[in-house]
């Protein structure tokens, strides 16, 4: 079946909110849920409020790589990628996580075109 808009035109469905989804994931164990908002601006300062450290480890340790790579792509669009990544890593730190950001950090490198 296909989606088709007012206009008669096929509609794309929208794009994951990989930010929604690991509020969701981190939140499923704990009375208060971590809201998108908090999740992009801990990721923005790399700062982890202490009633959210419980939630940020579970994002760390237990979210599936494709959706932290989803999440890392959503952040990028406010700052640089290389700062996300950094607070990734200093919240990691902090929290003596283990770190599954290396594996979501990289993006794939390119082979060059063969001439």
């Amino acid at each position: 079946m296909r989606l088709r808009s007012p206009a008669g035109k096929e509609a794309r469905p929208a794009p994951p909110d990989y930010v929604r989804m690991a509020c969701t994931s981190a939140g499923t164990s704990f009375r208060k849920r971590l809201r998108p908002d908090e999740l992009v601006r801990i990721l923005l300062t790399g700062k982890v409020p202490a009633a959210r450290r419980p939630h940020l480890r579970v994002i760390l340790e237990e979210l599936p790589v494709p959706v932290l790579e989803g999440v890392i792509r959503q952040v990028e669009g406010r700052s640089k990628r290389e700062k996300v990544l950094a607070n990734l890593a200093k919240i990691a730190r902090a929290l003596g996580g283990t770190s599954r950001i290396g594996t979501a950090s990289r993006r794939p490198k390119r082979k060059p075109a063969r001439s």
